[in-house]
């Protein structure tokens, strides 16, 4: 068992640019080195090698680091991490490997993919064209040796210095989801690119996980043991510029939870000139620090509540469940069992925790009432799963990070189910819920003003945002100017706002009569409005209070007009 590394032990130089004006923002103890171990028993989960995160920021660059990690136990055949059970999934790598053969002409070629894992995305791209050949590389490979009639080849190893000779001349390199699990990227990039040496017109195409969208979003599960190194846009493209790489695109894939990067070979005489630049990272990683207590609490809290109506399971034996179980159930209380497609983990026990890992046919047999879902692209999947096996179980999908659902409104449904349950355990705590609605275009000082307000008025703020669709109606033509996901969150980013949803306008007085807040606040200009909140305020017994005007409040049209008579003044 690990004990806490002391401070002293922490690596505090940066791995991409070895400066050492870093910042710890993230601390988390004993937990699981690896989340996706095919473990037999309860006492044996519970017993797994632990790990400390101690999560560093660079304000130089932007990397962000763990500056505890160790040398984990190796991926070996124990560890099972393949997602191509879940028809999204698989999906999104169709659509991957379309793009590869028919945008970028991946026909005729040699490929070596570092990472196969299980092979499936290897096997999809070289049997998309008949000319392709292939070698992939894991220690966690299980399978034949050789497929499509000897075209494709599989070792079940680390790929090294040692395998560049039996891989020479490739023309397309693919590296996925694996070096976030590296802790210096450079020299493994630097050995990549060695990899590719004598073939001056291969490409190279790399995919990892953003972690601006986890800061920015608050996904407090996407942060484990195994990924020791998290990128940015920025980073990823400092680290493989460094490495002898030229980073030709970026894409933001998977519903914006991964980077997709495209690279030619830079020419050894001509380096490029690197410049550094922490961008938006740094502030990202204070607000991260701030939130991610809360963000707990109040997953216990709805957990809790939730099994009022009965037990509760997660959905995904993942490293985003092992995660969540292990930061907000770790002594298997609250969660009754974790549900997962594939079936080698089905019967395991979950690292850390223990929670048992079942099918969706066992989900009756636990008596489940409440499934929880982690990731929104597995929304559809995961409800067509419970038709299919006619279970009769309320899907419920994270809102505590308002812009982890992609497609908000389709999930309206879901999304006030879990607030609700959220306002029901803060009214049982005995915390007064304020609540207020807005369109919040181009958030300005009023917003801020008024927001402030609101909280000092309660323990818990709600802040309902209108929809696209609704704010066109209030505002007219050309309005909204931010989208309903931006809007969502930049109004959730504030510290004050506790709570938020999309709603349509006209819906106001069936959401206060679900949601039933203390009091209702409504801004200075409203003063002396008929207010159609009215009826449904006096039916809940809430208070209604306006707000007061600021002496320096402002307006989005007012805003809009500044801006366009400066763009009129320029021309």
């Amino acid at each position: 068992m690990n004990s806490p590394r002391p401070e002293q032990l922490l690596t505090k130089r940066c791995p991409l640019c070895a400066s050492t004006t870093t910042t710890p923002f993230l601390r988390r103890s004993r937990v699981p080195v690896l989340t996706n171990l095919l473990i037999a028993s309860q006492e044996a989960a519970r017993q797994v090698q632990r790990g400390d995160i101690v999560l560093l920021v660079c304000h130089t660059c932007g990397f962000v680091f763990n500056g505890a990690f160790g040398t984990p136990t190796l991926y070996n055949e124990h560890y099972e991490n393949s997602q191509a059970h879940a028809l999204a999934f698989e999906s999104y790598l169709d659509e991957l490997v379309r793009s590869l053969v028919i945008e970028q002409q991946v026909r005729q070629c040699r490929i070596l993919e570092v990472g196969c894992g299980d092979g499936t995305f290897l096997r999809k791209l070289v049997g998309a064209d008949t000319g392709n050949t292939g070698y992939g590389f894991d220690p966690a490979y299980r399978g034949p040796a050789r497929d499509l009639d000897g075209r494709l080849r599989f070792a079940a190893r680390y790929y090294d210095e040692a395998c560049i000779g039996d891989t020479a001349e490739i023309d397309v390199l693919i590296c996925r989801h694996v070096i976030e699990h590296v802790p210096n990227p450079l020299p493994f990039l630097r050995m990549l690119r060695r990899t590719v040496e004598h073939s001056p017109h291969a490409r190279a195409f790399f995919e990892t996980p953003t972690i601006e969208w986890i800061l920015r979003n608050t996904v407090i599960w996407d942060i484990y043991y195994e990924h020791c190194s998290y990128f940015s846009a920025e980073t990823i493209t400092l680290a493989l510029e460094l490495a002898g790489f030229h980073v030709q695109r970026i894409q933001r894939t998977f519903g914006d939870q991964y980077l997709w990067v495209e690279t030619t070979l830079h020419d050894r005489e001509h380096p490029p000139s690197i410049t550094f630049s922490p961008g938006s990272i740094p502030v990202l990683a204070s607000q991260f620090q701030r939130r991610e207590h809360r963000f707990c609490e109040q997953w216990r809290g709805m957990l809790q509540a939730l099994l009022q109506n009965g037990p509760v399971a997660l959905l995904g034996a993942a490293g985003k469940g092992v995660t969540l179980a292990n930061l907000v159930d770790p002594d298997a209380q609250l969660i009754s069992c974790v549900v997962d497609l594939n079936p080698k983990k089905q019967g395991k026990f979950l690292p850390g925790t223990g929670h048992p890992i079942v099918s969706y046919e066992a989900m009756n047999a636990h008596g489940i009432t409440t499934a929880v879902l982690l990731n929104p692209n597995y929304y559809h999947d995961a409800l067509r799963l419970l038709e299919h096996h006619h279970l009769p179980v309320q899907l419920l999908v994270d809102t505590i990070t308002p812009l982890a659902v992609s497609d908000m409104m389709a999930h309206q449904s879901a999304a006030l189910e879990l607030l609700t349950a959220k306002v029901e355990q803060a009214r049982l705590a005995g915390k007064t819920i304020v609540f207020t609605n807005g369109v919040f275009d181009l958030l300005h000082s009023g917003h801020v003003q008024l927001l402030r307000y609101a909280k000092t008025l309660g323990e818990m703020l709600i802040v309902a945002v209108d929809s696209d669709a609704s704010a066109r109606r209030l505002k007219g033509p050309g309005r909204p100017i931010h989208n309903e996901r931006d809007r969502l969150m930049l109004v959730a980013a504030l510290d004050m706002v506790d709570e938020t949803l999309v709603f349509e306008g006209e819906t106001l007085p069936e959401l206060l009569r679900t949601l039933r807040p203390h009091i209702y606040v409504k801004g200075g200009d409203y003063r002396g409005q008929p207010s159609p909140a009215a009826e449904a305020l006096q039916a809940i017994g809430a208070q209604s209070v306006i707000a007061p005007l600021f002496s320096d409040d402002l307006h989005t049209s007012q805003i809009v007009e500044r801006i366009l008579a400066l763009a009129s003044d320029k021309q």
